[in-house]
């Protein structure tokens, strides 16, 4: 895994601390493939404090998902990183 797969994993879990209103360090999760429109989130992996999220919404990062996640996971992949010059 590439530092990119973790400077993503980190942003996501940043995101969904915010989307759950947990400290980051509390949200835990993955993510393949590069970045922007490649990336997949691992939903079966994702957990915050300590709780499978998947197993209380077993729909979510799905088409079926009422909650939109695998939206908002998208919507936030398209932010731009920035520049470390």
């Amino acid at each position: 895994m590439r530092s990119g797969c973790n400077l993503n994993a980190a942003r996501f879990c940043c995101f969904m601390a915010e989307k759950l209103s947990i400290h980051p360090s509390s949200c835990h999760g993955w993510i393949l493939g590069e970045y922007g429109n490649s990336n997949v989130a691992v939903w079966s992996g994702v957990n915050a404090a300590a709780l499978c999220l998947q197993e209380l919404n077993p729909e979510m990062g799905t088409d079926n998902d009422s909650e939109n996640w695998r939206g908002k996971h998208k919507r936030w992949s398209k932010v731009p990183m920035k520049s470390s010059s």
